[in-house]
This record gives C-alpha cells, sequence and structure tokens, in this order.
C-alpha cells in the first residue's frame, strides 16, 4: 500500500512537471511569434529637395575613377563608374556622355586620371561642348572585414559555445563636378555605404565574403548619388518617449498619426506636455513634440521645444540629437 502511494505521487509530481514544461515552452513560442508591440514607433514620410540642380547642364563627362591605393581592383572603378551613369541616366534632361567616347576623348586631351584637374584641359574639352560638367570621383575606402563571435548561451552545443560570424563591408567615393565652361569647381561631396551581413549561430559557421554585401553596398550608393540631384521622398522611423505618466494618452497620439490625423495627434502631444509637473515626464513630453514637429514641417519650434527638454534632463539624448541638427 505504501508503494503504491508512493508511487502514485511519483506520477501526479510528473505530471505537473509536464505540464509546467509544456506551459513554460508554448509560453516561450508565443514570445518568439508574437513580440511585443513597438506601440511608440511611426514612420514618418518626407519630400526631400535635391542639393544640387544637375538639370541645369546639357552634358555631363564621367572621368575614369581613380582609386587611392593602386592595388585595389579596377572593377570597383569600372563598377561605381557605371552605376553612377546608369543613375544619371534616369534623370530627365541630362545626356550622358557614352563611356567609349568619353574614354577617346579623354585620351585624345591627355587626361590624367589622378583627382588633380588642370584647368587647361578643362579649356579644351569646353572647346567640344558648349555647357557641360566633368565628374571627376575617387574610391577613396574599400573595406572588407569578416570575423568570428563566440555566443554566451548558456546551452551549450557539443562544441561548447557556438559561434557566428559577422562581415562589415564599407566603401567611400567621393567626386567632384567642374563646369567646362568656367573651369570652376561648383559642387563635391563624399558618399559613404557600409553593409553588414551575420550568419547564424552554429559550430562550424558559414563563411562571407566580399562578394555577398558588395552588390547591395554598391545599389545603396547609387541610390545615394541619384537623390543628390533628384527630388525624393525619404521614410524615417521616429520612436517616441514613453512614460508611465502620459502612456495612454500617447498612445491616442500614436493612433492619430498612423491613420494620418495630425492635427489631433499634435494637439494629444502638446496637451501632455502641458500637464507635466515631473521634469524627466516633462523632458519626455518635450521631446515627442518636437520629434513630431521635426518630421510635420515645424522646425523652428522642434529646436525649441528639443532645447527646453534637454535643459530639463541632460539625460535625454534624443533632445539633445535633434538639437545637434540645427547647429
Amino acid at each position: 500500500m505504501k508503494n503504491f502511494f508512493f508511487s502514485n505521487t511519483i506520477f501526479h509530481y510528473a505530471l505537473i512537471f509536464t505540464f509546467l514544461s509544456n506551459s513554460l515552452s508554448i509560453q516561450a513560442q508565443e514570445i518568439r511569434l508574437f513580440p511585443p508591440s513597438n506601440w511608440n514607433v511611426v514612420t514618418f514620410k518626407s519630400t526631400v529637395q535635391p542639393e544640387f540642380n544637375l538639370s541645369q547642364y546639357n552634358t555631363i563627362i564621367i572621368a575614369n575613377l581613380s582609386n587611392d591605393r593602386n592595388w585595389r581592383s579596377s572593377i570597383e572603378s569600372r563598377d561605381i563608374h557605371d552605376k553612377i551613369s546608369n543613375e544619371i541616366f534616369n534623370i530627365p534632361g541630362i545626356n550622358v556622355l557614352d563611356r567609349n567616347v568619353t574614354k577617346k576623348l579623354l585620351k585624345e586631351l591627355e587626361f590624367q586620371s589622378s583627382g588633380l584637374v588642370d584647368t587647361r584641359f578643362i579649356e579644351k574639352l569646353g572647346q567640344f561642348y558648349s555647357a557641360g560638367v566633368l565628374l571627376v570621383g575617387r574610391i577613396q575606402n574599400s573595406d572588407f572585414q569578416s570575423y568570428l563571435v563566440k555566443t554566451s548561451t548558456i546551452y551549450r552545443s557539443s562544441c561548447g559555445n557556438p559561434s557566428y560570424r559577422k562581415a562589415i563591408y564599407s566603401l567611400s567615393f567621393s567626386f567632384k563636378l567642374i563646369d567646362i565652361r568656367t573651369t570652376k569647381l561648383i559642387y563635391s561631396n563624399t558618399i559613404s555605404i557600409s553593409g553588414e551581413k551575420r550568419t547564424k549561430a552554429e559550430c562550424s559557421p558559414s563563411k562571407i565574403s566580399k562578394q555577398d554585401l558588395y552588390p547591395e553596398v554598391l545599389d545603396e550608393l547609387g541610390k545615394e548619388f541619384k537623390n543628390l540631384f533628384t527630388i525624393h521622398e525619404v521614410s524615417v522611423d521616429v520612436r517616441f518617449q514613453k512614460n508611465r505618466k502620459f502612456n495612454d494618452r500617447l498612445r491616442q497620439a500614436v493612433t492619430y498619426m498612423k491613420v494620418g490625423e495630425l492635427e489631433n495627434a499634435y494637439n494629444i502631444l502638446k496637451s501632455i506636455m502641458g500637464n507635466q509637473t515631473n521634469k524627466k515626464a516633462l523632458s519626455s513630453s518635450l521631446y515627442n513634440l518636437a520629434a513630431f514637429e521635426l518630421h510635420t514641417n515645424r522646425q523652428n519650434i522642434a529646436y525649441e521645444n528639443a532645447k527646453r527638454g534637454y535643459i530639463l534632463n541632460s539625460k535625454n539624448k534624443g533632445c539633445l540629437e535633434i538639437v545637434k541638427l540645427f547647429q
């Protein structure tokens, strides 16, 4: 009888343990499948004007691009040349001189692809074209790094703590535009793009090559280049600061933002700010107001509110970031 009671007790404990294990497993799956909502994040879209009006020039001539180091592959120079040529070609009203014609012309005029442009060469070029631009570019940086990262998980595999491989590829391209009629520098800029990739954590993580990241980085560079000369739309995710003193009202404001009722959202944000007495809560409410104003064409007010918020709480880095945009 005693043995039966003991066995029965063990059986019941086993059932309870199994139930709890399954329950925890289900909860863990739910957390993975349904992560906490970023309800305080709103995506704003805005139209950005071009930095430079390239369409005022009839023709653009793209010289062969140079590298800062001789050992770098000429393939990068060719790829970037082709990428920016294609992007310019898609800008209405601009004629991109064919690459073969450009190569022949620059050779005849004894152009040296060193980044240093002799004004006498520009004057010769101006004899061929009454209005146009010469683009001289240089690859300043092309760096690929790949390394292993050990995980610190408590669940060890047969090889101990598994590792994952992480790779980063950075590409930096500087260029200048020279008016071939006046031989003057009219615009210059540097575009820096980086991309990264990581593998799954396992005993023998697969390798990542530069080619795995190169096409994506090259496409992004071309996009950034074109955006300098065209009207384009950008999307920015704004994370509004939460505080238990006003979270319910902030949820209402965020809901209005997501359905396009911006004035209602703005009025709620202003009322939240007006009802705060705690310095930290007031600073966060001022950041929320400034972040909203920054992306709804109220930049002057945004600066003042962000500055007030930072003065109230010097640990509010969000306010400081907005202030720095205006300095």
